[in-house]
């Protein structure tokens, strides 16, 4: 075959993307739903003869869980990073590096956008004081468990490398490249993130939609997909550190 007539690096086009991108949050949704029945479970065996209403109220302790949510997530976006290597693999022509944005990037650029992040973070801290809202989901996860390293590994470093490489790595490309543009890739990552983040309140999944706003302009910008990462780790590890604070 000749260079001419070689197939032009491209990702999956937009129905590809979305029907990939959904089965790998279908996956993970069923994953997590699996783990949490299964601990649902185990504590109804340690306690015999619990009554429905007390079954519900064990649920909903078991929602903000921390060990739970670090296994769960560890686990899940574990098997949601091997599913987006899988389906980039299943596209000729470009490899995981050019699909993903492996691209380094220097030091001054990587300064600036958490430069940026920052204001970002200042003003949502003074759109939660003005709205009087607070994270409590992740000090109810922080404070219900001793386990800290799989949280952090789960909260800080597996979350978002799984997110950003779904929502900013795979899908925006395949989604810029169709009628709806860079703009609407962009918009509509930002939604199906925000949306999928269902333990947290309408105001909250505001700021979510936000922050993936930003997330993809960096990503389109740089073209790399360290950036994000980057910046959503550090977000994480703020949230972390705030949480961890709040439940002394």
């Amino acid at each position: 075959m000749s260079i001419d007539s070689m197939p032009e690096a491209r990702p999956w086009s937009l129905w590809p993307t979305l029907g990939f991108s959904a089965l790998v949050i279908g996956a993970l949704l069923s994953v997590s739903t699996v783990i949490a029945l299964v601990a649902l479970v185990i504590v109804m065996v340690q306690t015999p003869n619990v009554e429905l209403q007390e079954i519900t109220q064990v649920a909903k302790r078991l929602e903000s869980n921390g060990l739970l949510l670090a296994i769960s997530t560890l686990v899940a976006d574990t098997i949601g990073i091997g599913l987006i290597y899988w389906f980039i693999r299943l596209r000729p022509s470009i490899t995981f590096s050019e699909y993903l944005g492996l691209r380094r990037i220097s030091l001054k650029t990587f300064m600036l956008w958490h430069l940026i992040l920052f204001v970002f973070l200042v003003l949502s801290e003074l759109l939660m004081k003005t709205f009087h809202q607070s994270d409590q989901f992740m000090v109810r996860a922080f404070s219900s468990t001793a386990h800290f390293v799989p949280l952090f590994l789960a909260v800080v470093v597996v979350g978002p490398l799984f997110e950003e490489l779904l929502f900013r790595g795979f899908m925006i490309p395949g989604i810029a490249l169709s009628q709806l543009g860079p703009v609407g890739a962009v918009l509509i990552t930002s939604g199906i993130w925000a949306v999928i983040h269902l333990q947290y309140n309408f105001f909250f999944m505001g700021i979510i939609f936000g922050f993936g706003l930003l997330l993809g302009y960096a990503q389109l910008q740089t073209r790399s997909i360290y950036v994000p990462i980057a910046m959503h780790s550090f977000n994480n590890l703020i949230a972390f550190m705030g949480a961890a604070w709040m439940a002394k």
